[in-house]
């Protein structure tokens, strides 16, 4: 049942361990009590300042908008497996690139990448900025054109074949602004549904 005073929380199959304050994501920890034994937490479409804590603190994780629930699993798995677009990119980067599927095996810009379904046809797929490595390389495609050093990661966005993608490389990667790159996919891609409750997807002209 939901409690729509945000000072008392949101409550839910009576565990409250959620406040919607101004449009933010806030988790008060001091509506828990001892016999909580599972939490589920719901972030909304709208600003968010505490997705990554309500990720690290909440068995389940729904995601809505307008209403709607896009999507509820783990944190985990809604992080790795995002049923759409609007989901994947709200929960961290990400890179929503065009594929022609043939069975496992996806064609992107990126290259030649497997996927965890075996479908036929043209889909959206989204690729972790940490499911690509970059490789120095005189001769390569790509270009480095923005690099933040993180201390436990770097964060670099890459011009490549005429696109942009983000990448997370080790804090150890030394490549350097407008070092030529070549791309490698060290996972497989997730291929993305076609999900009608998801109206706002960030990809433009996208067909859903």
């Amino acid at each position: 049942h939901r409690n729509p005073d945000p000072a008392q929380g949101l409550q839910l199959n009576s565990y409250v361990f959620l406040s919607l304050i101004d449009n933010e994501c806030h988790i008060d920890e001091s509506v828990l009590s001892n016999n909580i034994t599972s939490k589920i937490c719901f972030l909304t479409t709208r600003r968010i300042n505490n997705e990554t804590e309500a990720m690290s603190f909440a068995d389940q994780v729904g995601m809505m908008t307008d209403g709607k629930l896009c999507q509820m699993d783990t944190p985990e798995q809604i992080y790795q497996q995002p049923d759409n677009a609007l989901v994947a990119e709200f929960l961290g980067h990400t890179n929503l690139v065009r594929a022609e599927l043939d069975g496992p095996i996806a064609i992107t810009p990126l290259g030649t990448m497997t996927t965890t379904v075996n479908k036929q046809g043209s889909y959206w797929v989204s690729v972790r900025p940490e499911h690509l490595e970059l490789v120095s390389d005189p001769h390569g495609e790509g270009r480095i054109i923005n690099r933040e050093f993180r201390g436990h990661d770097c964060y670099y966005e890459v011009e490549y074949r005429g696109e942009e993608y983000k990448v997370l490389s080790p804090f150890y990667c030394t490549l350097h602004l407008g070092e030529p790159v070549s791309l490698r996919i060290v996972h497989p891609g997730v291929v993305l549904k076609d999900d009608p409750t998801c109206p706002r997807c960030p990809v433009p002209n996208c067909p859903r």
